[in-house]
């Protein structure tokens, strides 16, 4: 078995991300303590039987692993989807304050406008007045 190819193809597309809890209790529970499941152990029956016993420790590994981060990537996701919409928000109060710092800057240049055609007239005003 472990000198067949297709049985090695087998373990490179093994889907590691869905082992069955079933099979790594198991693992875990008659293997992976087991004093003569390691791989400087087993690498005097066989150095295929050395390569098996790596690659079921490792997906010990992987699979804790996996799990340990399963649920940060899950908070990761939302707090990116949080952040993106807080963005969103964000750039559209920006293009809001943009929006009426424009229309203030327009009232201040009328404002502006009004002041110096008041002090036209009233100078204007003045002038007629010392006239009479």
């Amino acid at each position: 078995m472990l000198g067949d190819i297709s049985f090695l193809q087998q373990l490179r597309d093994f889907d590691k991300d869905n082992i069955p809890t079933t099979v790594m209790l198991k693992i875990r529970k008659e293997f992976i303590p087991h004093p003569d499941f390691r791989p400087e152990v087993v690498t005097n029956a066989s150095s295929a039987a050395e390569g098996l016993c790596k690659w079921v420790r490792a997906m010990d590994m992987y699979d804790a692993v996996a799990k340990e981060v399963a649920p940060k990537k899950a908070k990761l996701e939302i707090a990116q989807r949080e952040y993106a919409a807080t963005l969103a928000v964000l750039e559209e109060k920006r293009a809001q304050v943009r929006r009426l710092e424009k229309q203030l800057a327009e009232l201040r240049a009328q404002f502006d406008d009004a002041n110096a055609h008041k002090r036209t007239l009233e100078s204007e005003f003045q002038v007629q007045l010392h006239h009479f």
